[in-house]
């Protein structure tokens, strides 16, 4: 190939006969031991001391026998963005939701009880209401479709705002009740197609064109190649990669397949009780905080020596991690963590995002 042609042409031109240095194959990473290791790990946008950071960990590694692990976190560690949030987006804008079954849900509407009256759900009865009436009308063309879409969006921003990201995480699970895992999955694949033919940036969802005041919602979503390369170099070294999600598993398999070729078995994410084959309204466990150190330790069955995240919820499982923690900065209170524990001498890498759209 041409790399190989390079390196000839390389030993060729070397007319003293000197040996080429380490330095310069290791430059281009065409030593034999790089070869035989596998991928090299790509500088990207990874920070200068995270790289060397990283370099040094995969020593302390290669020392080390029995099983390695490494676990991930997915949404806006893996990817930028966040394919729960997608698949919500694309189940209220497609009107796949089982109406029936999340209205005679009162557990999912309870969460909005301390913040005040909120519209979601009598927007979401208006819908319903007019959708039996016109079975034939595309969805779209309903009148009570704007409300209904924009009351949702909103719904989903309260509940994060207000009542943090464990309840709103919950929440967009919960409201997939009545799906099949099948269908659940085959969701996740066409919010993603959809993400991935967007660009990064902010999209408007109002009521209707004249709309003053809209939902403001991210949109997009792009696989990091940084952490694609060092999921890689880690499976070239033995590791186990797991992703630990706080989003439904059943969301996550199949975009970790695509983005990342790691299979179902693989994936550990939020798990909610079935109910003759079909989802509850009831997540029976919840992959988040400490509720994903329990998860490693049953599933997994190993401490890992690397773990990534990015918000507040991974913060117990890369505390859980032996040797090294990374964390992609977005200006949460782990990051502040991150900083305290990298101050006393620990394992820890503060990365802001890969992408800056």
């Amino acid at each position: 190939g041409g790399r190989n042609y390079f390196v000839w042409v390389l030993l060729k031109g070397n007319k003293s006969n000197e040996r080429v240095s380490r330095t310069s194959l290791v430059r281009f990473g065409l030593t034999a031991s790089s070869q035989a290791r596998g991928p090299a790990l790509l500088r990207g946008a990874w920070t200068q001391e995270n790289y060397a950071q990283l370099l040094k960990f995969f020593e302390r590694a290669d020392a080390i026998r029995g099983r390695k692990a490494a676990v991930f976190d997915f949404d806006n560690t893996s990817i930028f963005n966040d394919i729960g949030d997608a698949s919500f987006y694309y189940l209220v804008d497609e009107a796949l939701l089982d109406f029936p079954k999340i209205l005679s849900s009162p557990g999912l509407w309870e969460a909005f009880s301390s913040i005040g009256v909120n519209p979601a759900r009598s927007s979401v009865e208006e819908f319903w209401r007019q959708r039996r009436q016109e079975p034939k009308k595309p969805p779209q063309g309903l009148r009570a479709w704007g409300f209904y879409r924009k009351a949702l969006y909103q719904a989903y921003d309260e509940l994060c705002r207000l009542k943090g990201k464990e309840v709103s995480y919950r929440w967009v699970i919960e409201i997939m009740a009545g799906k099949s895992p099948k269908e659940v999955r085959h969701i996740s694949r066409r919010a993603l197609d959809r993400e991935l033919a967007r660009p990064l940036g902010q999209g408007a969802v109002g009521a209707g064109a004249e709309d003053s005041s809209p939902a403001m919602i991210a949109v997009g979503i792009r696989p990091y190649a940084e952490i694609k390369n060092l999921m890689e170099v880690l499976k070239k070294k033995d590791f186990e990669v797991w992703i630990v999600s706080a989003s439904s598993r059943y969301l996550v398999e199949p975009a970790a397949k695509r983005l990342f070729n790691l299979p179902p078995s693989r994936v550990i994410g939020a798990r909610s009780k079935i109910e003759a084959g079909r989802l509850a309204a009831e997540v029976e466990f919840f992959t988040y905080g400490q509720g994903n150190v329990q998860a490693i330790k049953e599933i997994v069955g190993a401490q890992p020596l690397l773990a990534a995240g990015d918000s507040d919820g991974d913060l117990e499982m890369l505390d859980y991690s032996e040797d090294l923690r990374i964390v992609i900065d977005r200006k949460k209170k782990i990051s502040l963590h991150a900083i305290e524990e990298k101050a006393r001498g620990n394992s820890w890498l503060i990365q802001p995002k890969f992408i800056q759209p």
